[in-house]
């Protein structure tokens, strides 16, 4: 199962994945099924993502960002699975300096 979770302020936070065989068994059990993702779901999304690697003709791309309300920016990612791939790219802008000027980051899962 994909989703997005919401913190305690009704944010929304990043993608995330369990396996369906790991949800709770009740469709009511909403907060435990939020406890896998925030224990699982991000595991999940890479071990998704790599086993779609396999079949992928071009890279998959996911992009997502969190915004106020009022438009001001907090963060980004993006998760790139080439085909074939065995590893996830992450990049992430985590916010901007005093500046304007956007900081990057990126990694491999």
């Amino acid at each position: 199962m994909l989703a997005f979770l919401e913190d305690e302020n009704m944010l929304v936070e990043w993608p995330s994945a369990v396996q369906a065989d790991q949800l709770p068994a009740g469709a009511d059990d909403e907060e435990q099924s939020d406890e896998l993702h925030k224990e699982l779901g991000q595991q999940g999304l890479t071990d998704l993502l790599l086993a779609l690697a396999p079949y992928l003709k071009t890279p998959l791309i996911i992009q997502a960002a969190s915004f106020a309300s009022n438009g001001e920016f907090y963060d980004a990612k993006e998760w790139t699975v080439r085909p074939g791939a065995t590893e996830v790219e992450v990049k992430e802008i985590v916010g901007m300096d005093d500046e304007a000027q956007v900081i990057v980051g990126w990694r491999s899962h």
